[in-house]
């Protein structure tokens, strides 16, 4: 996808006239407008590289951004279809969904079960 298209998935609720968004918030979403298509590119090929799939959390940490940078450009990203959750994965004590491309170019043909193995892992005794 062209850095233009990722310009261009700056939906309509990003910026909210909604009273129920504060100021701060409305702020933060203007001033993050022109900033937005470059994080969400990031976010996005992140996510195409991973072969498993990638959580929030896991995102943060590879790209040094916080969960308010990276959540609404995620979400964006699986509004538009680019992205789908591929179950869950336990990151720490907490349990997370993973995220992976639509693409089926990027998608690994062997995922990993829930607790982070693949079918070629498991040992039969």
């Amino acid at each position: 996808m062209a850095n233009a298209d990722f310009e261009a998935l700056s939906l309509p609720w990003s910026i909210s006239t909604d009273q129920n968004v504060t100021r701060v918030s409305r702020d933060a979403a203007i001033a993050m407008a022109g900033k937005a298509g470059a994080t969400r590119r990031k976010v996005y090929d992140l996510i195409c590289e991973s072969t498993e799939g990638l959580t929030d959390r896991e995102i943060q940490k590879l790209l040094g951004m916080g969960g308010s940078t990276e959540r609404p450009r995620r979400l964006e990203l699986w509004r538009a279809g680019l992205i789908t959750g591929a179950g869950r994965r336990k990151i720490g004590n907490r349990m997370g969904t993973v995220w992976i491309s639509t693409d089926p170019s990027n998608v690994d043909v062997d995922p990993p079960d829930e607790y982070g193995r693949k079918s070629n892992e498991y040992s039969v005794d």
